[in-house]
């Protein structure tokens, strides 16, 4: 299972732009769909959640 950005945005409450700046600062893993499309396996998300303690739903 895959998440989007605006996906991800919903579940922490954050901003799309700071989404984009842990992709660009390489703390969240993506697999990249196109020039500007992501998707972030689920496992990742959980590693990163747990890893810095962000909200989930």
């Amino acid at each position: 299972m895959w998440f989007t950005v605006s996906q991800l945005s919903q579940r922490w409450q954050l901003d799309r732009k700071t989404i984009y700046k842990f992709i660009d600062c390489k703390i969240l893993p993506v697999w990249r769909v196109g020039t500007h499309l992501y998707r972030v396996a689920v496992a990742d998300i959980l590693r990163f959640e747990a890893r810095n303690r962000l909200p989930h739903k």
